[in-house]
């Protein structure tokens, strides 16, 4: 089966991996804030039910996690495809590791991660608040990310969104040049057309035309017409 990845269709699929990675960063940031805070066990189940996430929040979370899964199995399943047509047209072709473009991990992490944090800091300070404003019918503001209630919510943030932009950064990467593989091997595969032949030789002659004209004519006919004597 043929997949055309028609524009509007690679940017729907791009929304929906930054989506979830904003999701995911969210489940494991919530979670590793209070377990930092509050530990594990009891203590754990009683600063959530504080915090106003009974009801809601184990099925959120195992919403995300299905997505996650789903999103991670069809990225896993992409690359896989790749590898193996990557190594097809290299063992077909011989082409070599050197000639391949790396886009390097840097410009990719750089990428996802000045989209992913923002979005991911903006989303838990309106999940606090809206936590807070039906548990208790008040509203954190930007405390949400720097009061005293979570103290440790803004660099235990970032360090989660760093670290998924680092890890779809390296699937990014991986695609680029498996991509640029299996492009330079269709390159390959392609024959020269005819025109291209044609046009050569043609060119030959139309450099060897004018001097052959000039050799075998010298009067060109372009000289005003002698006038009969009278």
């Amino acid at each position: 089966m043929i997949v055309t990845a028609v524009p509007a269709r690679a940017r729907w699929g791009a929304r929906i991996r930054l989506a979830v990675l904003v999701a995911a960063a969210l489940l494991v940031s919530h979670t590793a804030i209070y377990a930092i805070q509050d530990g594990l066990g009891a203590a754990f189940g009683a600063a959530m039910t504080l915090g106003g996430h009974d009801g809601w929040w184990l099925p959120a979370a195992l919403a995300i996690l299905g997505g996650g899964v789903l999103v991670a199995g069809s990225t896993i399943a992409r690359l896989l495809r790749l590898e193996v047509r990557a190594r097809r047209a290299t063992a077909v072709h011989g082409l070599r590791r050197h000639q391949e473009r790396d886009p390097g991990l840097g410009p990719e992490a750089l990428t996802i991660g000045r989209r992913l944090i923002p979005l991911v800091l903006a989303a838990f300070t309106i999940q606090e608040n809206v936590e807070q404003l039906i548990a208790h019918g008040r509203l954190l503001g930007i405390d949400a990310l720097v009061g005293p209630d979570h103290p440790l919510a803004l660099p235990v943030l970032v360090v989660v969104s760093v670290g998924l932009s680092c890890l779809g950064a390296v699937v990014r990467w991986r695609s680029a040049i498996l991509r640029d593989r299996v492009a330079d091997a269709s390159v390959a595969l392609r024959p020269r057309g005819s025109a291209d032949r044609i046009g050569a030789a043609w060119r030959t002659v139309g450099a060897l035309a004018p001097l052959r004209w000039m050799l075998d004519r010298p009067d060109a006919g372009r000289s005003p017409p002698i006038l009969r004597p009278t």
